[in-house]
């Protein structure tokens, strides 16, 4: 039970480039003794809200493939995959995908 401390955060991410004002790109992070009870897909939800506020009409994230987990839950929020970084990234012994997500708001 969240006992009223940070659980975790979000953030947008601006682009200052003037054909690439209609989107922004996000990030998630919540601590782990908080993740799967709901807390992630209530604070991601109020993070697109914002952008849409913002006037955004894209919003954009990247991801582990190894984080079935958060893949799945963007997906149930409507994002779909737009492009993956092959062995982007080296981790845990093993070069890994990373993949960029994104949803129309």
């Amino acid at each position: 039970m969240h006992d009223g401390g940070i659980i975790g955060y979000s953030h947008l991410l601006f682009a200052s480039k003037p054909s690439r004002v209609h989107s922004c790109g996000f990030g998630i992070v919540i601590h782990q003794e908080y993740q799967r009870q709901g807390y992630g897909r209530e604070l991601i939800e109020e993070t697109i809200k914002l952008a849409k506020e913002l006037g955004k009409k894209k919003i954009w994230l990247h991801v582990y493939e190894f984080n079935k987990p958060a893949i799945k839950l963007y997906k149930k929020l409507g994002f779909v995959e737009e492009g993956r970084f092959r062995k982007e990234e080296f981790k845990a012994g093993r070069y890994i995908d990373v993949i960029s997500m994104a949803r129309w708001i």
